[in-house]
Protein backbone atom coordinates (compact mmCIF):
# COMPACT_ATOMS: atom_id res chain seq x y z
CA UNK A 1 0.00 0.00 0.00
CA UNK A 2 2.85 2.13 0.75
CA UNK A 3 4.40 2.00 -2.72
CA UNK A 4 1.13 2.46 -4.33
CA UNK A 5 0.53 5.99 -2.28
CA UNK A 6 4.34 6.96 -2.89
CA UNK A 7 3.86 6.54 -6.48
CA UNK A 8 0.74 8.04 -6.55
CA UNK A 9 1.93 11.05 -5.08
CA UNK A 10 5.26 11.42 -6.28
CA UNK A 11 5.72 9.00 -9.19
CA UNK A 12 5.45 11.57 -12.20
CA UNK A 13 7.97 13.71 -10.74
CA UNK A 14 10.22 10.87 -10.40
CA UNK A 15 9.67 10.11 -14.04
CA UNK A 16 10.31 13.17 -14.67
CA UNK A 17 13.66 13.51 -13.05
CA UNK A 18 15.44 10.17 -14.14
CA UNK A 19 13.31 10.43 -17.88
CA UNK A 20 14.27 14.28 -18.14
CA UNK A 21 16.11 16.14 -16.05
CA UNK A 22 19.10 14.14 -15.52
CA UNK A 23 20.07 13.64 -19.46
CA UNK A 24 18.61 14.03 -22.70
CA UNK A 25 16.79 10.63 -23.87
CA UNK A 26 15.88 9.90 -27.03
CA UNK A 27 14.40 6.67 -28.36
CA UNK A 28 17.26 4.88 -29.28
CA UNK A 29 18.85 6.24 -26.46
CA UNK A 30 15.81 5.18 -24.08
CA UNK A 31 15.99 1.81 -25.52
CA UNK A 32 19.95 1.27 -24.82
CA UNK A 33 18.74 2.91 -21.06
CA UNK A 34 16.41 -0.39 -20.61
CA UNK A 35 18.46 -2.31 -22.06
CA UNK A 36 21.76 -1.72 -20.13
CA UNK A 37 19.15 -1.61 -16.92
CA UNK A 38 17.58 -5.07 -17.75
CA UNK A 39 20.62 -6.48 -18.22
CA UNK A 40 22.11 -5.49 -15.11
CA UNK A 41 19.35 -6.72 -12.86
CA UNK A 42 19.17 -10.33 -14.23
CA UNK A 43 23.07 -10.39 -14.33
CA UNK A 44 22.99 -9.64 -10.29
CA UNK A 45 19.89 -11.57 -9.91
CA UNK A 46 22.03 -14.80 -11.71
CA UNK A 47 24.96 -14.41 -9.39
CA UNK A 48 22.59 -13.85 -6.14
CA UNK A 49 23.72 -10.57 -5.40
CA UNK A 50 20.60 -8.29 -4.22
CA UNK A 51 20.23 -5.21 -6.58
CA UNK A 52 17.74 -2.06 -6.99
CA UNK A 53 16.23 -2.14 -10.25
CA UNK A 54 16.03 1.69 -9.52
CA UNK A 55 19.41 1.82 -8.33
CA UNK A 56 20.72 0.36 -11.91
CA UNK A 57 18.05 2.72 -14.21
CA UNK A 58 19.48 6.09 -12.57
CA UNK A 59 23.20 4.12 -13.14
CA UNK A 60 22.15 3.39 -16.50
CA UNK A 61 20.58 6.87 -17.12
CA UNK A 62 24.44 8.23 -16.27
CA UNK A 63 26.34 6.17 -18.55
CA UNK A 64 24.26 6.00 -21.80
CA UNK A 65 23.84 9.83 -21.15
CA UNK A 66 27.53 10.30 -20.61
CA UNK A 67 28.50 7.74 -23.58
CA UNK A 68 25.72 9.69 -26.01
CA UNK A 69 26.04 13.27 -24.76
CA UNK A 70 29.28 13.88 -22.95
CA UNK A 71 29.87 14.08 -19.07
CA UNK A 72 29.49 18.32 -19.23
CA UNK A 73 25.22 17.43 -20.67
CA UNK A 74 24.75 15.37 -17.26
CA UNK A 75 23.08 17.10 -14.45
CA UNK A 76 25.76 16.26 -11.68
CA UNK A 77 24.04 18.12 -9.10
CA UNK A 78 20.95 16.18 -9.74
CA UNK A 79 22.58 12.96 -9.27
CA UNK A 80 24.05 14.15 -5.94
CA UNK A 81 20.40 14.68 -4.88
CA UNK A 82 18.97 11.28 -6.15
CA UNK A 83 22.39 9.91 -4.05
CA UNK A 84 21.41 11.46 -0.69
CA UNK A 85 17.97 10.33 -0.95
CA UNK A 86 19.01 6.78 -1.67
CA UNK A 87 21.39 7.66 1.71
CA UNK A 88 18.47 8.97 3.83
CA UNK A 89 15.95 6.67 2.69
CA UNK A 90 16.96 4.14 5.08
CA UNK A 91 17.55 6.02 8.54
CA UNK A 92 14.14 7.77 7.65
CA UNK A 93 12.16 4.74 7.27
CA UNK A 94 13.28 2.91 10.55
CA UNK A 95 12.58 5.70 12.38
CA UNK A 96 9.27 6.26 11.14
CA UNK A 97 8.57 2.50 11.70
CA UNK A 98 10.31 2.59 15.07
CA UNK A 99 7.73 5.26 16.06
CA UNK A 100 4.56 3.51 14.55
CA UNK A 101 6.10 0.24 16.61
CA UNK A 102 6.10 2.45 19.91
CA UNK A 103 2.55 3.98 19.02
CA UNK A 104 1.53 0.75 18.45
CA UNK A 105 2.94 -0.86 21.46
CA UNK A 106 2.48 1.81 24.30
CA UNK A 107 0.32 4.50 23.42
CA UNK A 108 -2.67 2.31 22.15
CA UNK A 109 -4.31 1.12 24.95
CA UNK A 110 -4.84 -2.80 25.92
CA UNK A 111 -7.60 -4.35 24.72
Amino acid sequence: AGIVLGLSISGHHVIKTIGEDLTAIDFPTGFSIELGSTLSVVLASCTGMPVSSTHCQVGSVICIGVYEHGARNVQWSLLNKILASWIFTVPISAACAGGFLYGALFLIPKL
